[in-house]
């Protein structure tokens, strides 16, 4: 589950922006492998209040951001919409990842 907590403020030259103010993700070692090296969206933290987000399908977003950093509302959402499909593309894994474990399971003894 990927949790963002913002603050919404109108900045001084008239923008909506937001601050994030927390957020939570997974650490990319508690990710598999096929999520990370796949070619769809991959959203993780790196357990140092930043939220890294690599790979997407959304153009014109920073890979990486902060705690505390200002983010306006049209950035912020598309943030959002490659959070989504991040978490999509994790769900799909997991699954297909489920089902191996599912059908590849038991011992074998092979006598030659």
């Amino acid at each position: 589950m990927i949790k963002i907590e913002t603050e919404k403020i109108v900045e001084g030259n008239g923008n909506l922006s937001r601050i994030l103010v927390n957020f939570t993700a997974l650490k990319k070692n508690a990710l598999p492998e096929k999520y990370l090296n796949g070619k769809k969206a991959v959203v993780y933290t790196d357990g140092s209040c930043r939220l890294i987000c690599v790979k997407g399908t959304v153009k014109n977003l920073d890979p990486m951001f902060n705690t505390g950093e200002v983010i306006k509302e049209d950035h912020f959402q598309r943030l959002l919409a490659h959070c989504q499909v991040a978490g999509e593309h994790l769900k799909e894994v997991n699954q297909e990842l489920a089902e191996k474990r599912a059908t590849w399971n038991g011992k074998e003894t092979f006598c030659i």
